[in-house]
């Protein structure tokens, strides 16, 4: 599938549409969010995020507002992780608020 276009794939349509009903969790990994169909961001549930000296203002029109800023805080804290010597970091941010879990909960997302 090419994710780099603008066109979703029927099947990945299906899925995002349906994951709820499925139990379906949508997890979005990506050297940087452009490589993401933009459609994404509306179904993802979550968002796996390492180091990215990307500028994501580019996807911010996709994202909710408290969701853009969240990712560009999780950037920022990844950058200085990565910086002191972790160069693995990353982070799990959630999308889709309506998820509830010991992971949620845990985590306090």
């Amino acid at each position: 599938m090419d994710y780099l276009t603008e066109v979703t794939p029927a099947v990945m349509k299906f899925f995002y549409i349906r994951r709820r009903q499925f139990g379906i969790d949508v997890y979005m990994v990506g050297h940087g969010l452009r490589q993401l169909p933009p459609k994404c961001f509306s179904y993802a549930s979550w968002l796996i995020l390492f180091d990215s000296s990307e500028n994501f203002i580019e996807r911010k029109k996709e994202l909710l507002k408290d969701t853009f800023d969240k990712i560009l805080k999780a950037q920022a804290r990844i950058s200085k992780k990565v910086e002191a010597g972790n160069p693995y970091y990353y982070e799990i941010i959630l999308l889709d608020t309506q998820i509830r879990g010991s992971y949620v909960a845990q985590n306090k997302l």
